[in-house]
């Protein structure tokens, strides 16, 4: 088969399942919403770029392939173990939106070449500082993380940077140096 892009909703994948999938050779974009039985399957699609992981009951992030360049992990309020992360080396964009035990930025400081947009709202971070070393990031998203000292933000050329719901953030000064800040929203 040719296909590109899967989505995938609502059941179960055994391992007859995975048998199937692992023919998908061309497979690009994969979507597995509220999805159960994924273990370490997923770093069999060598060609994925583009991985979300929406709602999933597991508490260990599977091993996933390293050319992905786009990966959401969303509402997944059980996963506790995210160093799957360590071999994502062209990962541009990652998207953990209510991945609420997510709080070690360390497990992203590999990616300082390449990752361009992160979204962390409605995570556990505290400490932003292993962020200053992200070069390249562009975008960011702290919806809701509680309170954060901005000041590792202020040598990142950033062109949007929300702080909606995080209402313990006093101080915006380290942004006031920003030139390429371009949308700022603080509501």
């Amino acid at each position: 088969l040719g296909l590109r892009e899967l989505l995938l909703e609502d059941i179960h994948l055994d391992r007859q399942y995975w048998t199937v999938l692992a023919t998908l050779s061309n497979l690009q974009v994969l979507k597995l919403y509220d999805v159960s039985g994924v273990q370490d399957h997923l770093s069999q699609f060598v060609n994925l770029t583009h991985l979300v992981l929406y709602g999933l009951e597991i508490t260990v992030l599977p091993v996933l392939p390293s050319s992905l360049q786009q990966l959401q992990v969303c509402y997944t309020d059980t996963v506790v173990d995210f160093n799957s992360f360590t071999n994502l080396t062209r990962l541009q964009t990652l998207d953990l939106t209510q991945a609420e035990d997510f709080r070690d930025l360390s497990l992203l400081a590999h990616m300082k070449d390449t990752l361009t947009s992160l979204n962390l709202s409605g995570t556990a971070i505290s400490d932003l500082h292993t962020l200053s070393g992200l070069i390249h990031l562009k975008d960011l998203d702290l919806n809701g993380t509680g309170g954060v000292n901005l000041s590792p933000l202020a040598s990142l050329p950033l062109r949007s940077l929300n702080l909606r719901g995080s209402c313990f953030v006093k101080n915006l000064g380290p942004l006031h140096n920003m030139g390429t800040l371009q949308v700022l929203d603080v509501s």
